[in-house]
C-alpha cells in the first residue's frame, strides 16, 4: 500500500484527506505543521507529500527541502494547497526545485487523486530508471572486474586496428601504459614481417567476418623487449550488422615457444657452466662431470673421475663431514654448505657445494646432482669486507643523527603556539610521520580581533622537503606583513616567489583570514586556495558543509591568479582546515577514508564537545578506522570555532 503524509494545521482538513486518500486505498499519516512533517517522514517514509502552503512554525518550503536533503530522496512528490496563486507565488523559486506540483483550493476530491495518481506515477518512473541504472552500474563494474582479473589479454580495436578497449592484461602483455596504450594500431607494436602479416590477416577477416584463427605475430613492447603474441579475435557489428570492429584474446606464447629449446639450452649450460657441475649414482660414484668440474680439481679428461667416489675429492680433513652430507640428503633431499677440498696437486681450497637428490617417478633415488661454487678467493677479502661493514655501520650512525637533529629542527619550525583573538579560537592536532615530513603550518595574529592562518601540503617526505620548509617559511612570514588581510594576493605572490625553487616538488595550500565582519556579529573566513583539501564547516545545529573548488597547485606555473572565496560564520560555528593525510587514511584492506561521505562522517556526532576535546575525536575515529594499519602520510587537523 502506498503512503501519503498530509501536513496541515487544520485538523478538519486532516480529517477531509484522510477519508479521500483512505477510501482510494492509500495508507495515511498526518501532521500538524513543519517540524512534525519532518519527524513523521523520518519515521514513516511515505511515498508522498500533500502540505498546506500557510503552515504555522518551518514554513512549507523549508520544511520540502528538509525533507528532501535528510531523507536522501531527491524525486520525493510533494504536493502544496493553497487558497490562492498569489500564495505561493514568493515561494515560485522553491517550488520549481523543491516541490512536484501544487493544486488551489477548494480541491475536488476527483483532481485531488489525479494529481496524486500522476506524481507517484513519475516517482515509480524515477525509481526504476535509478534501479536500472545502477543495477547496469553494477554489472558493468562486475565484467569489468572479471576483465581485469583474466590472465590473458582481451582487447577490441576499430575497423582500422586502433584499440579502443583492453584490460590490464592486455596491458602488462603489451607493455605500454594504459593511456598511451588506448588509440593505438597493431602497426604500432607489431614488427617486421609481423606487421605485413597482421594487415593481411585483418583485411580478410574484415572481408568475411568470420571469427579469426589464432595467429602469431611478434610484437615490440613498450619497454624495447620482443614476445611473440597468439590473437583470436571475433567480429564486433553495429546495429545494421556491419562489422564495426573487432574483439579478441592475446596471449604472450613466448616462454611456450621457446620451451623446447630451453631443454636444449639447459643440457648446453651444464655442459659449459662456470659452476662445476657433476652427478653421482646412488652410491656416491661419479657418472658425469662438466668441464668447470675438470678445471676445478686440476684434471685433464674425464676418465680421471668418472666412476670414483666423491669423497676422493674431499680434503682428508673433511671426509667425514661429506660423508654426512649424504645422510642430510637421504633424509631431507637437499644440502647447501661450505666444504674445503683438494685439487689433483694436493692444493686445498674452499667451495660452496649444492646438492639435491635426484628422484625417478616412483620416488627411488637414483642419483645425487652437485653444484660447486670455488669461494677461496673470497675467503681472502672476508676480513677487508668486515672491515667495510664497520666503517658502513659508521657513517650509517652518523646519518641517523643527523637525521635525528633534523627533525628535531623541523618540529621547532612547525610546533606554533595558539595565539588569543576575541573573534576566533584555534587548536589543532599534528601527527607527523616517524620520517621527516612535508606538512606546514602557521598562525598570524593581527590585533586582538582578526586571525590569519597558512596550511600547505608539500609532496613527498624526507630532508628535501623538510629543508624547503625553512625557506617557506622564511616566505610565508614576510607576506603575512604585507598581503595578511588579502589571501589571494598572498598566494598569488607565494606562486610567483616558489616558482623556479620547486624543482620536483609541488604544494598545496590555503591562506585565510578571520575577521568580524563590520558592523556584525557574523565572523567571515575569507580564503585562497592553491589545489588544497577545501575547509569543513560545522554549523552549531550540526549541519556540515564541505567546501570544494577547482584550483592550480602552487609554485609550478607564474602565469596565475588565485581568488577569494568567503564563509560566513555565526557564534559557535566551526571550521576545519586539514592535509590529505587524514582523508587519505587507509585501513588493512587498503580501503580509504575519502573526500567525500567519509571524511564529512568523521565531523558528525562531536560537534556539542568542546574544540579541544572535538578535534581528539576526530583524530580517534581516524585511528580506529586505520585499524593498525602503517601511517602513510602526515596528518594535520585545525579547527577555529567563532566566538
Amino acid at each position: 500500500m502506498e503512503k501519503i503524509l498530509v501536513v496541515d494545521h487544520e485538523l478538519s482538513s486532516l480529517y477531509e484527506y484522510n477519508n479521500i486518500l483512505s477510501s482510494a486505498g492509500y495508507g495515511v499519516i498526518t501532521a500538524v505543521d513543519g517540524k512534525n512533517g519532518i519527524e513523521k517522514y523520518n519515521k514513516e517514509k511515505p511515498d508522498l507529500v500533500l502540505m498546506d502552503a500557510m503552515i504555522p512554525g518551518i514554513n512549507c518550503y523549508e520544511t520540502a527541502r528538509l525533507i528532501r536533503e535528510e531523507g536522501k530522496s531527491p524525486h520525493l512528490p510533494i504536493i502544496f494547497i493553497s487558497d490562492a496563486l498569489k500564495d505561493i507565488e514568493s515561494g515560485l523559486n522553491a517550488l520549481e526545485s523543491i516541490a512536484v506540483d501544487f493544486l488551489i483550493k477548494p480541491v475536488e476530491d476527483k483532481a485531488l487523486l489525479l494529481k496524486i495518481r500522476a506524481s507517484l506515477r513519475m516517482k515509480h518512473l524515477y525509481d526504476e530508471l535509478y534501479a536500472t541504472r545502477n543495477m547496469l552500474q553494477r554489472s558493468e563494474a562486475k565484467y569489468r572486474t572479471i576483465l581485469d582479473t583474466m590472465q590473458d589479454g582481451f582487447f577490441e580495436v576499430d575497423v582500422n586496428g586502433n584499440l579502443t578497449f583492453f584490460n590490464a592484461a592486455a596491458t602488462e602483455i603489451l607493455g605500454y601504459p594504459r593511456d598511451k596504450l588506448m588509440g593505438m594500431s597493431f602497426r604500432d607494436f607489431t614488427t617486421g614481417e609481423s606487421t605485413g602479416a597482421a594487415e593481411k590477416h585483418y583485411a580478410a577477416f574484415q572481408k568475411s567476418g568470420r571469427q579469426n584463427d589464432l595467429k602469431e605475430y611478434e610484437i615490440t613492447r613498450g619497454d624495447g623487449s620482443r614476445r611473440l603474441i597468439e590473437i583470436s579475435a571475433s567480429v564486433i557489428r553495429d546495429r545494421d550488422s556491419r562489422p564495426a570492429g573487432f574483439r579478441g584474446i592475446i596471449r604472450d606464447i613466448t616462454e611456450k615457444k621457446n620451451a623446447a629449446s630451453e631443454l636444449l639450452i639447459k643440457s648446453f649450460a651444464v655442459e659449459k657452466s662456470i659452476n662445476a657441475i657433476a652427478i653421482m649414482d646412488a652410491k656416491g660414484r661419479c657418472t658425469f662431470a662438466n668441464n668447470s668440474f675438470l678445471m676445478m680439481w686440476g684434471c685433464e679428461g674425464k676418465d680421471e673421475v668418472l666412476g670414483k667416489s666423491i669423497t676422493e675429492f674431499c680434503h682428508p680433513d673433511n671426509r667425514d663431514d661429506f660423508l654426512n652430507i649424504f645422510e642430510v640428503l637421504e633424509e631431507i633431499g637437499s644440502w647447501v654448505g661450505e666444504l674445503s677440498l683438494k685439487k689433483k696437486d694436493d692444493s686445498v681450497f674452499f667451495v660452496i657445494l649444492s646438492a639435491a637428490l635426484i628422484k625417478n617417478e616412483n620416488e627411488d633415488t637414483i642419483g645425487i646432482i652437485m653444484s660447486f661454487v670455488d669461494i677461496t678467493l673470497r675467503k681472502k677479502v672476508d676480513h677487508s669486507l668486515k672491515e667495510s661493514t664497520d666503517i658502513l655501520a659508521k657513517r650509517t650512525k652518523l646519518m641517523e643523527k643527523d637525521l635525528r637533529i633534523a627533525k628535531t629542527a623541523l618540529d621547532g619550525i612547525i610546533t606554533q603556539k595558539i595565539p588569543v583573538v576575541t573573534s576566533v579560537q584555534a587548536d589543532y592536532r599534528y601527527y607527523p610521520m616517524e620520517t621527516l615530513g612535508g606538512d606546514f603550518f602557521c598562525f598570524y595574529p593581527y590585533g586582538d580581533d582578526a586571525l590569519g592562518v597558512f596550511i600547505c601540503d608539500i609532496s613527498g617526505h624526507g630532508v628535501a622537503s623538510s629543508l624547503f620548509l625553512t625557506l617557506l617559511k622564511s616566505i610565508t612570514d614576510r607576506l603575512s606583513m604585507k598581503f595578511g588581510d588579502a589571501p589571494a594576493e598572498f598566494v598569488t605572490q607565494l606562486n610567483l616567489e616558489l616558482v623556479g625553487h620547486m624543482s620536483s616538488f609541488y604544494i598545496t595550500g590555503i591562506y585565510g583570514l578571520f575577521s568580524r565582519k563590520e558592523k556584525s556579529k557574523e565572523m567571515l573566513f575569507t580564503y585562497s586556495n592553491g589545489a588544497h583539501p577545501g575547509p569543513v564547516l560545522v554549523k552549531k545545529n550540526g549541519m556540515i558543509k564541505l567546501h570544494t573548488a577547482k584550483s592550480t597547485l602552487i609554485g609550478i606555473s607564474n602565469d596565475i591568479t588565485y581568488g577569494n572565496t568567503v564563509i560566513a560564520m555565526e557564534r559557535e560555528d566551526r571550521l576545519f582546515l586539514y592535509t590529505d593525510g587524514i582523508p587519505e587514511t587507509l585501513n588493512p584492506q587498503r580501503e580509504m577514508i575519502g573526500f567525500e561521505d567519509g571524511l564529512l562522517g568523521l565531523f558528525k556526532e562531536s560537534h556539542q564537545l568542546n574544540l579541544s576535546e572535538n578535534l581528539d575525536h576526530i583524530i580517534n575515529q581516524v585511528s580506529r578506522f586505520r585499524n593498525g594499519a602503517a601511517i602513510n602520510d602526515d596528518m594535520l587537523l585545525m579547527g577555529f570555532e567563532a566566538l
